[in-house]
């Protein structure tokens, strides 16, 4: 079948084109996407062309609505449980799309071709910039010029047939999956800090080190935990204080605008629910993770105080160059949390040899010392 299709006549041929099997007839079709469950049934394999499902095997997307605008979109990709982020948009059947796509991490061997299959599957996934419902069947799709004809065209992406309500998502243990057009960058920090630098901004150009005690080094992590990070400490004495390690990144298409999408692993000793001077030592230090094609530095200002000369915004609020407030699983006395951009749009644009910065960070309201771990930085870009 071609990639290229008229929606509603492959919709009112109830997916028979593909060979699935007849809904049941005690389903009320869906009005909306929201708190669906649906199987896939064909999928585009990245070549253009839409195949069914392989036999033997079962893909499902639920939709489980949490705001007004989008939820969570979980199922079974036919090896692994997946999980991401689904956003809608005020003309109902558009969406900015599906966001940080993360997977369990089996891999299966039977039946044959079902590893590609599923990559292919997630892929469309997440591509699909458009969905449409006719009766128990729903279609992804997204919109491409078409040379021989001149003209935009809808692509259909997934098929889908209706299963049911969906139940709320419970959680899972998927990791990232990176789309076949995507570049993944992972820093652990085993034998050193592999060209990040640290910095500390929003303080007096001539402050008292005895004072801030503003400290950054490579070493072991604390006890009870394997492997090694990056250690950064200060005492907020200003109100305000900003630590962040930055690095360099080669090697990019020139010009080319990517999404980035942020994973940190970082050890804090701070529990939650804790109150503090200015605010609360875990919850009011505000975790932060950007790019941009300027290099971050401190600037001076003419308050004589070291300012970042990027926009990361200012504790919780966001700044062009950076996403604030990233929420983490865990917290507690030197454990590891884990803290991620999912469902946070962010793009940068590589400069004209293919450069960008990636910059990560805590932006402190609390008035107290801040002792942080950088253990592992993971960094997604998928080209736009």
């Amino acid at each position: 079948m071609s990639k290229y299709g008229l929606l509603t006549v492959l919709l009112s041929l109830g997916m028979l084109v593909v060979g699935c099997a007849a809904p049941d007839d005690d389903l009320e079709p869906p009005l909306t996407i929201h708190d669906t469950a649906w199987q896939v049934t064909s999928y585009d394999d990245g070549d253009g062309n839409l195949v069914e499902v392989l036999a033997g095997t079962e893909i499902t997307a639920h939709f489980a609505r949490e705001r007004a605008d989008g939820g969570t979109v979980y199922g079974f990709a036919g090896c692994n449980e997946y999980h991401g982020v689904y956003n809608t948009s005020p003309e109902d059947n558009v969406w900015p799309g599906i966001d940080l796509v993360l997977t369990t991490n089996n891999n299966c061997t039977e039946p044959a071709g079902v590893m590609e299959q599923e990559q292919q599957y997630l892929t469309a996934l997440i591509h699909s910039r458009k969905w449409q419902i006719d009766g128990l069947e729903m279609i992804f799709s997204k919109t491409e010029y078409d040379e021989e004809s001149e003209s935009d065209q809808d692509v259909i992406l997934v098929t889908f047939e209706y299963t049911g309500e969906a139940e709320e998502f419970s959680g899972g243990e998927e990791e990232f999956i990176v789309p076949e057009d995507g570049l993944e960058f992972t820093y652990a920090f085993e034998d050193d800090e592999e060209g990040w630098i640290a910095g500390f901004a929003d303080l007096p150009v001539d402050y008292n080190q005895e004072l801030y005690e503003l400290e950054s080094e490579w070493r072991d992590l604390p006890d009870d935990l394997d492997g090694s990070g990056i250690y950064l400490q200060s005492h907020n004495r200003s109100d305000d204080l900003f630590m962040y390690l930055k690095r360099k990144v080669d090697g990019l298409e020139p010009g080319t605008t990517y999404e980035a999408i942020f994973k940190l692993d970082i050890a804090s000793n701070v529990p939650e629910g804790l109150s503090g001077i200015g605010g609360s030592p875990g919850e009011s230090v505000y975790i932060k993770a950007g790019a941009t094609t300027t290099e971050p530095e401190n600037v001076e200002d003419d308050q004589g105080w070291w300012r970042m000369n990027i926009d990361k915004g200012n504790q919780a609020s966001e700044g062009a160059d950076m996403i604030p407030n990233l929420t983490p699983d865990t917290v507690g006395q030197y454990e590891l949390m884990t803290v991620d951009s999912a469902g946070r749009e962010f793009e940068v644009t590589a400069d004209e040899t293919g450069t960008i910065w990636y910059i990560v960070g805590s932006d402190s309201g609390f008035e107290g010392l801040t002792t942080l771990y950088h253990d592992t930085i993971s960094v997604i870009l998928v080209p736009k």
